[in-house]
């Protein structure tokens, strides 16, 4: 998948019986593979950190839910957007840091 994010365009041979949504032909172009097998399967961002009355904000910088006295979240829904990498590490990074607050 690397080489078809480098030349999107290209025209490669799709080598599978055939794709849940259709394409039926055996020439396809990296975008189209991409578009078809490749998700953002790393969901971030539904207890987002943040400040206070910002839209969609959850938690604060400590991890603290806003309006509570001790509920802390630390996992990958704080975080406001998808990192360029794997979640996983963003989230250890967090859990560090959460562990010496709480």
């Amino acid at each position: 998948l690397l080489d078809m994010t480098k030349a999107p365009n290209s025209t490669l041979t799709f080598l599978s019986a055939g794709s849940s949504t259709g394409i039926n032909g055996t020439n396809v172009t990296g975008a189209d593979l991409i578009k078809e097998h490749v998700t953002a399967s790393h969901y971030v961002g539904s207890a987002k950190m943040g400040i206070k009355g910002d839209a969609g904000v959850v938690v604060d910088t400590d991890t603290k839910v806003y309006g509570t006295d001790n509920l802390f979240v630390v996992d990958a829904s704080i975080h406001p957007d998808l990192p360029t990498g794997n979640t996983q590490v963003a989230v250890m990074i967090v859990a560090e840091q959460a562990v010496s607050m709480i």
